[in-house]
């Protein structure tokens, strides 16, 4: 392929143009500008690959057929980039599956809303390894919602990074899908097989120091055990001396002094006036532990201003085009699993308005 790079390309993020130099991509999805576009394919066409690659881009606005026109006029050296009409949301599942996976996909955010609607439909279609990259010119990535709990609560197979705004370069987010589970490791064998050294990884400083969270899977191995379990359970009924725990168990006595041992050793149990008891305090700090995944959301909090919850809907909605059934099933799925009702709602309370066909819907005006 040839090295020009010239042709008056637009901006693009240079932290993307370096991704597509270093990733290499052979499939790359765009949904944003025509200059973003045309310096993509100008980067993409600079890089020496086996294969061609290949980019499809969905114009983040349909009147923009800048591309299309830049393509033409460099025919044939720009082949590779070819045009997608219509919505991201409006795409047939079949459809991506058969232009993807891709290796990178990069999307100009245009509302934290938006960005969450094309993370659910485009993540699916991420090659393993791929990059998803959302440049956010309107609030920086680590004051953003949506980005803080995409660190919080993502899946051990998603890699996450944010980089703030740097002068005239727009903040951008980083989803990445890894190619395989993180292994088991032991980190000083491994490295006394490989460099004689026994390193230990504690002495690093990166790790996650959860002393907290360690406690508690201990706690959790306690209650897998039977003979412990049973115990603890006994305990936290009342069943307050080894005597009594001998006739309420019908554990041997060694047992039940080995499980008391453990119990104790784990903060678990505790003496009060020389009785055994559950240790509250142990369970109440566990209260503190931060969640890996998303507490459940209790909508009606949130919708019990039923008027202001439609029109927040509704202003995600354009008032001035048309917008298909299903993009609008997409969204509303967001707020609520029975979408359907609520799409008839939004319309039924006047927030969006119907086609005489009945499959095109908008905002009315003032919902904006």
């Amino acid at each position: 392929m040839s090295t020009s790079s010239a042709d008056g390309a637009g901006s693009v993020s240079t932290i993307v143009a370096g991704l597509v130099t270093m990733v290499r991509p052979q499939r790359v999805l765009t949904i944003c500008s025509a200059s973003a576009v045309r310096a993509l394919a100008l980067t993409l066409e600079s890089i020496s690959v086996a294969a061609s690659p290949t980019l499809w881009n969905l114009a983040a606005d349909p009147s923009d057929c800048g591309i299309d026109d830049f393509v033409r006029e460099h025919r044939p050296r720009f082949d590779f980039v070819e045009s997608i009409t219509g919505s991201v949301f409006d795409l047939p599942a079949r459809h991506l599956r058969d232009i993807g996976p891709f290796d990178l996909a990069f999307v100009e955010s245009t509302s934290l809303v938006t960005d969450a609607r094309l993370i659910r439909a485009l993540w699916p279609y991420i090659a393993a390894g791929g990059i998803l990259a959302i440049e956010n010119s309107s609030l920086p990535a680590e004051a953003n919602p949506l980005w803080n709990a995409l660190l919080r609560f993502r899946a051990d197979d998603v890699e996450a990074l944010t980089i703030p705004a740097i002068d005239d370069q727009a903040g951008i987010g980083l989803l990445r899908k890894r190619s395989g589970s993180v292994p088991e490791v032991n980190f000083t064998d491994e490295m006394v097989a490989q460099t004689g050294v026994p390193l230990r990884f504690e002495s690093i400083g990166v790790h996650d120091d959860a002393p907290l969270l360690d406690h508690a899977t201990s706690v959790l191995h306690v209650l897998a055990d039977p003979e412990l379990r049973s115990v603890l359970f006994a305990i936290g009924s009342g069943v307050s001396t080894l005597t009594a725990l001998r006739s309420h168990t019908e554990l041997p006595g060694r047992a039940i002094g080995k499980a008391v041992a453990r119990l104790f050793a784990l903060s678990v149990v505790t003496r009060v006036d020389e009785h055994l008891v559950v240790d509250a305090a142990t369970f109440e700090s566990f209260r503190t532990l931060p969640r890996r995944t998303p507490p459940p959301t209790q909508m009606s909090r949130y919708s019990r201003d039923r008027p202001g919850f439609l029109n927040a809907i509704a202003r995600q909605v354009s008032s001035t085009s048309w917008s298909s059934e299903h993009q609008i099933n997409e969204l509303c799925r967001l707020f609520d699993d029975d979408y359907a009702t609520l799409r008839r709602e939004l319309v039924d309370t006047g927030y969006l308005e119907r086609n005489p066909a009945g499959s095109m819907y908008r905002a009315r005006s003032g919902t904006e």
